[in-house]
């Protein structure tokens, strides 16, 4: 049996067997954004697949809105949902229903083949449409359940105007039976609230006024998650935490599970919606810096919104881990470089923070660290916005004195967007503490193994490559002679690759030739057998 076979039954058997634990997943990435039609779903997956994620959401044409799979009655149409829900890349769906809650349409509450735009006439009715709603509950349930436990009723509700016949206690009555009737078709299935706007748009003395109303009317027990999405500036997101989970404790609702399905800001500040510090690079440390406070804080699950930006017309632009024509852009490998380093944590603990204010223009200023424990290991995210630096006691190191060093931000997407250039070393550390200089862009600090060559390439800045810009040839010199060997390839920015030589030993300088080649940018890989040095050479003959 394969790795992936494997991994595959053991996720359905946690579906089938175990959904009173925590979901399989503590972030996701939400599906399309504004241009979905201009991909196949397919293709959509595909691209999902390769930022790691274990779970979407938000499929828009491809999820289960009523009024698009059951448009006139009894008759379904799963053409796209079965492509997104039964993805061949075993990508978790998080079922939508019921679209934008409480619009007068057919995408709304309403059955769709009785739906009217009379606010005095048209509403959800229990007697009238339970019938056909508990139909469409069941077909939808049982259709997806092996793929999907998870099922939101509906999205962003509280900036909705529903419709006049149907009071918040109609309302949170329509949650109750939705509810029961999910279950009713599978005991395992859990139901989230509506994605409340919540943080985001709302004036700041009322944007908690709707959940307030909407718990005191018992709304809390009809749904099993809290849910809710924020854009702000990231150093907001922990007050806003608080505001929600004190909001639940004050009405009784202390241990309910919290998820923020939408988070994330553009990497331009042509929206009117992102912050102002947004440009690519913090887009890439949101990637980072918004799960991990809000995981410290105790959030469940954090989605990024979203996987393909929309086009530049759009005040969503800019906000995807791909460009509006589908190239990965430096949060991509930042979202994948968190899933496969701290997103399956054991424990997480905020044990540094700056200026947390519910201010969206200033604030953050100070040290940020949090750490992990993943697989047994202890792993550190460390920032500054103010450029502070960071005294890292070499007590908490258990093994070595040793730190393996990343900056989580790429300094570079590299071959058209197929590749990343990270930068990555070793930091010895010879005394008590070792002094990191911080920015706000984040590092990821994990104890290392003290070889030989992991001492040598001690830092990508300690491998000097000169002259650079070059008119024929480079040097590479090494700080520090030591026993193991290298191999270095010369690439062009089209991944191509020129030139290839391995080095038994190591040497103090070593020159390469680049005078056959064309005047450019070029990619310099210095590898051993644990670590890797990426530079850029320009020649100009």
């Amino acid at each position: 049996m394969n790795k992936k076979t494997f991994l595959l039954i053991l996720y359905s058997t946690f579906l089938i067997l175990n959904l009173s634990a925590q979901p399989p997943f503590k972030t996701g990435v939400n599906f399309p954004m504004r241009n979905p039609e201009t991909t196949s779903i397919q293709e959509f997956f595909k691209r999902l697949s390769e930022t790691k994620t274990p779970v979407t959401r938000q499929v828009t044409f491809a999820d289960v809105f009523w009024g698009s799979v059951e448009s006139p009655n009894d008759s379904f149409d799963f053409t796209n949902q079965d492509s997104a829900f039964l993805n061949d890349h075993n990508i978790h769906v998080i079922g939508t229903l019921y679209s934008m809650m409480g619009e007068l349409d057919t995408f709304g509450i309403q059955v769709p083949w009785k739906a009217c735009t009379n606010p005095d006439t048209c509403f959800w009715d229990i007697a009238r449409d339970s019938n056909d709603t508990k139909d469409y509950i069941k077909t939808i349930v049982n259709r997806y359940k092996d793929r999907t436990k998870y099922w939101e009723l509906a999205n962003e509700i509280e900036t909705r105007s529903k419709p006049t016949s149907l009071p918040i206690t109609d309302l949170i009555n329509f949650f109750k039976y939705n509810t029961q009737w999910i279950k009713n078709n599978d005991s395992t299935a859990k139901t989230l609230l509506p994605g409340l706007v919540g943080t985001y748009g709302l004036p700041l003395n009322s944007k908690y006024a709707w959940l307030k109303l909407f718990l005191l009317s018992g709304g809390g027990d009809v749904v099993d998650i809290m849910n809710y999405h924020d854009y702000n500036s990231w150093w907001t997101l922990p007050a806003h935490f608080d505001s929600i989970r004190d909001i639940l404790t004050q009405f009784g609702y202390s241990d309910k599970p919290i998820w923020i399905t939408e988070s994330s800001v553009s990497s331009d500040t042509v929206s009117n919606i992102t912050p102002n510090y947004s440009s690519e690079d913090e887009q890439a440390a949101d990637v980072w810096r918004r799960p991990s406070v809000l995981w410290s804080r105790g959030a469940e699950v954090v989605f990024w919104h979203c996987l393909w930006s929309s086009d530049y017309q759009s005040e969503w632009s800019h906000f995807g881990l791909l460009n509006d024509k589908g190239e990965k852009k430096k949060s991509f490998y930042a979202y994948q470089l968190l899933i496969d380093e701290v997103a399956d944590f054991d424990s997480i603990e905020l044990i540094s923070s700056g200026n947390i204010v519910d201010n969206n223009d200033n604030g953050g200023d100070g040290i940020w660290a949090v750490k992990f424990m993943v697989d047994g290991k202890k792993k550190w995210l460390l920032w500054s916005p103010d450029n502070q630096v960071y005294s890292f006691p070499r007590s908490w190191l258990d093994n070595s004195d040793v730190v393996n060093v990343t900056h989580v931000v790429p300094d570079d997407v590299l071959f058209n967007g197929d590749s990343a250039e990270f930068n990555i070393y070793t930091k010895v550390c010879t005394s008590d503490s070792t002094q990191f200089q911080l920015t706000s862009l984040p590092i990821l600090l994990e104890e290392g193994t003290a070889t030989s060559m992991e001492k040598f390439i001690e830092a990508s800045n300690e491998i000097k490559v000169f002259p650079n810009p070059t008119n024929s040839a480079v040097n590479i010199q090494f700080d520090l002679q030591d026993e193991g060997k290298l191999k270095l390839t010369i690439y062009n920015l089209q991944g191509v690759l020129l030139i290839s030589e391995e080095l038994p030993d190591i040497p103090l300088t070593h020159p390469i030739d680049l005078s056959h080649l064309l005047n450019g940018v070029y990619v310099l890989k210095i590898e051993s057998d644990s670590q890797m040095v990426v530079k850029k050479v320009l020649l100009q003959k």
